[in-house]
């Protein structure tokens, strides 16, 4: 696995939108651009960032400005404006062998999730699954995330413990709160292995095509294991299990060692199934899942290298983990 340079202080952050702009929170985006730049770095923008429209350009442009973040001199280290919802119409549009010749630390999440992902599956380059630009602009509960995050970007890969509570929704500073507790099985079981995921709703969008490339990454890192991490914005448990099952038959889950999956934010079913039933149908009652983890939409919450390898454990409803460079 290859891991670009880390930024440091005074170097330039790259933001380019690859899906939605963010023209409808400029406010809220402006003040998290105040914290990037109170913590030592520098900001450029692409040309779509501030576009308010669910996607930020064409998918032609987004990807132009996208493969510009990479080939441009002054940019060190690109994350993602916002997420959003359709990303893949300019993944067939997508220069990536400009990303390989250029690699750098590539950030952010949700939507942003098939870039993240096929950087380390294909291409064997990690990634930095955690905030989009609106995540640096946080209340008190989830400073600690961003602190996180920040270190993470520079390469301090510390180890890192489920939080005490987390907000219950997204978007506002004074939404409900409620305790962390993780849902396990078992109850208690460490983990460790190569680390690959991102968000379930954004990944099926490349299972089968011509990048998708996990039986590739399975077989190079077979004799470590896969730890999977899945964020769940919106599928329900029935759509989260045909999602799974089309993953699974194309090869996706092929020495597994553990299972990781988020706070799902909208919540649904049909026909009262389980989330759980939904992963145990796939993975079985062997492989130990966690669920409820501190992985994804609803905030505080971890950042996780896609690629890297990691170390961790559950137990008592808590969790840690720590990712390595190896």
């Amino acid at each position: 696995m290859y891991y670009p340079k880390f930024i440091e202080k005074g170097q330039t952050i790259g933001i380019c939108a690859p899906s939605a702009g963010v023209g409808n929170k400029l406010e809220h985006f402006d003040k998290a651009l105040e914290n990037l730049r109170a913590e030592g770095f520098r900001i450029k923008e692409s040309a779509s960032v501030r576009k308010d429209a669910l996607v930020s350009a064409s998918a032609k442009k987004r990807a132009k400005e996208f493969k510009e973040m990479f080939t441009d001199p002054e940019v060190d280290f690109v994350l993602c404006a916002a997420g959003g919802d359709f990303l893949m119409e300019m993944l067939p549009y997508t220069d990536f062998e400009a990303v390989v010749k250029n690699p750098k630390w590539f950030m952010g999440m949700s939507d942003p999730s098939t870039l993240l992902f096929i950087l380390p599956t294909k291409y064997d380059i990690a990634t930095l699954y955690g905030m989009n630009v609106g995540g640096f602009d946080c209340d008190k509960i989830c400073r600690r995330s961003v602190h996180t995050a920040v270190e993470h970007m520079q390469g301090k890969w510390s180890l890192q413990h489920s939080y005490k509570q987390y907000l219950v929704g997204i978007g506002a500073e004074d939404l409900p709160k409620a305790p962390v507790l993780y849902k396990a099985y078992p109850e208690s079981f460490t983990f460790e292995g190569r680390l690959i995921g991102g968000c379930v709703d954004a990944l099926r969008d490349i299972v089968g095509s011509d990048l998708d490339a996990v039986h590739e990454f399975n077989e190079r890192y077979k004799d470590e294991g896969i730890v999977w991490f899945f964020d769940n914005f919106a599928l329900s448990a029935e759509d989260l299990y045909h999602t799974l099952f089309l993953m699974k038959q194309n090869h996706w889950f092929e020495n597994v060692n553990a299972v990781l999956m988020g706070r799902t934010l909208f919540e649904s079913t049909m026909i009262g199934f389980k989330y759980k039933e939904a992963l145990q149908k796939i993975f079985g009652k062997k492989i130990p899942i966690a669920m409820e983890m501190d992985i994804g939409h609803t905030s505080p919450y971890f950042t996780l290298v896609n690629g890297s390898y990691v170390k961790g454990q559950i137990r008592g409803g808590k969790g840690s983990l720590r990712c390595i460079q190896k």
